[in-house]
């Protein structure tokens, strides 16, 4: 599984790649794929007009690390109420996604955005029994 690299992590790249350490020497030293040390120095360098290279500055490639994340987060796109009628439609009426996808915008009028093959992106945990 895919873990994106910690600050201090990003901190002793900087510092081997400073000494002149290869990439895979510096994967190594951080138990890292080399393919990963060359993806983080790619997408975070920071580029300076007066150096021929871009600089790889950890507590920017942090920044901007967190900056994507931040951006990527799925944003849910209904109201809560909506929700709440499609986990009852599925839990207590026992209504298919095919069903659901096609009564919800007349009943709600939410627009169908074909998020996926039904039409609807269903989330529904049943509550754990203790």
């Amino acid at each position: 599984m895919y873990h994106q690299l910690t600050e201090g992590e990003r901190y002793t790249l900087s510092l081997l790649k400073r000494e002149g350490r290869s990439l895979r020497s510096i994967a190594a030293a951080l138990d890292r794929s080399p393919s990963t040390i060359s993806r983080e120095l790619r997408r975070n360098a920071t580029m300076v007009q007066c150096k021929p290279r871009p600089l790889y500055v950890p507590s920017k490639a942090q920044e901007q690390a967190n900056g994507r994340r931040r951006r990527s987060r799925r944003v849910r796109q209904h109201a809560p109420g909506v929700y709440a009628h499609v986990e009852s439609l599925l839990a207590q009426q026992q209504w298919s996604p095919e069903q659901i996808a096609n009564q919800l915008p007349e009943q709600l009028g939410v627009q169908n955005r074909g998020q996926c093959k039904t039409g609807v992106r269903v989330e529904f945990h049943q509550p754990s029994i203790a």
